[in-house]
């Protein structure tokens, strides 16, 4: 498995880690137990931050792969434009011969 793989299979287990715990406390408030209470919310704080980081470093990964997509293409235009053969001189756009 190459690392964005695993990286998107924990951002994923971390949304669903943040449910659980949002409905571990609310299950908790409701049986007015704080421990539970207290568990649920941690658990959903500690779903979120992990949640927020794989997010982050999947939008590092897509604005690299975007800046490298961005220069790659600069470079390709330049050298079409080096490239670029205009009309031989004396030639004029609409000249037969």
């Amino acid at each position: 498995m190459n690392r964005e793989t695993i990286e998107a299979a924990i951002a994923g287990a971390a949304s669903k880690t943040t449910y659980v715990g949002a409905g571990a406390a609310g299950i908790g408030a409701w049986a007015a137990s704080n421990i539970l209470s207290l568990l649920g919310v941690v658990i959903a704080i500690l779903g979120y931050i992990t949640n927020w980081y794989f997010r982050r470093e999947q939008d590092r990964r897509e604005k690299a792969k975007d800046d490298r997509e961005k220069a790659e293409h600069e470079a390709r235009m330049r050298s079409y434009q080096l490239n670029f053969d205009p009309l031989p001189k004396g030639k004029s756009v609409g000249d037969e011969t």
